[in-house]
């Protein structure tokens, strides 16, 4: 597999959610779904780029993926829930 690279990436956790999300959705490995947001936005032209926004991930797929993390031992499904729609408000208001 000479054509395949490993690499390994940085990314804000805000944008790791939503991507894992995307993922999800779309019924992908994260890995996949990278690729496939990364060949897409590339064969992109600039200005279509430059228009282009990702959906912010839903309260409910914020609290899917929080739901994970081994939060509820710690916090209640209602706190988990309200965290996550709260995340939710934060990242629409970012676009």
């Amino acid at each position: 597999m000479d054509d395949i690279i490993r690499s390994q990436f940085r990314l804000p956790r805000p944008l790791h959610l939503q991507l894992k999300a995307t993922a999800r959705a779309n019924g992908r490995s994260l890995n996949a779904e990278a690729v496939a947001q990364l060949s897409r936005a590339l064969s992109m032209p600039e200005d279509v780029i430059a228009q282009a926004k990702v959906p912010a991930p839903t309260a409910n797929q914020l609290a899917e993926v929080l739901g994970r993390i081994p939060l509820r031992s710690i916090l209640t499904a209602e706190e988990v829930d309200t965290i996550a729609t709260r995340l939710q408000t934060l990242l629409a208001s970012d676009n």
